[in-house]
């Protein structure tokens, strides 16, 4: 599994259908791991390749969480969120990798060799972030629109989306949906709330 975005060379597409753009080195370094594995694999072998993977995470930590979940737990103390307007990502949740994943490894056929996996929305951080205010029942006026190159995100390319074409036609497939952001915001949504309610 990679979470590496598209990289120069490789043909596969993004959710606007071209190949990957040019990566920085940390993602050539993983298209590199990628094609170590694939040279030297015993049996045949398969990269799943993961846009932003999301999910809850508990505050007082110390590591950053997730986007999704810092957001949450901000806007559900009434904080306000500044995120992006200007990347754009096809997130998914880390309870559809895990289902994905599993029906990728019961698939007794050839799978090929790099398979993508990204959410169905393809959003701005931003509005991400509104979905997440929205679902929480707290103001999505909490939340600011900024340039990218403005904070932490700065290093990031403009657009790291997937589109996940190619998977779909694994026999299986069809049978694990991907939640929407909405959907799994939605679904989310009471564990960042002290009563667990959304109302």
């Amino acid at each position: 599994m990679s979470t590496a975005a598209g990289t120069p060379g490789v043909r596969t597409p993004t959710t606007r259908g071209g190949p990957g753009r040019a990566a920085p080195a940390g993602r050539a370094a993983k298209r590199a791991a990628e094609l170590l594995l694939l040279s030297r694999a015993v049996s045949p072998a398969t990269v799943l390749r993961v846009s932003l993977v999301y999910g809850h995470e508990p505050a007082g930590h110390d590591k950053w969480p997730n986007f999704f979940s810092s957001c949450a737990h901000r806007l559900a103390r009434g904080e306000p969120v500044e995120a992006p307007g200007d990347q754009w990502t096809t997130p998914v949740l880390v309870d559809d990798v895990a289902a994905v994943t599993a029906t990728l490894l019961r698939h007794p056929g050839a799978l090929p060799p790099l398979l993508h996996l990204g959410g169905p929305d393809r959003v701005s951080r931003a509005d991400r972030a509104r979905t997440v205010a929205r679902a929480l029942g707290a103001p999505p006026e909490l939340v600011r629109a900024v340039p990218r190159s403005s904070g932490r995100y700065a290093s990031r390319p403009e657009n790291t989306c997937l589109s996940s074409t190619l998977l779909a036609s694994v026999p299986g497939m069809d049978r694990t949906p991907l939640r929407t952001v909405t959907e799994a915001a939605e679904a989310l949504a009471p564990l960042f709330l002290p009563d667990g309610s959304t109302s």
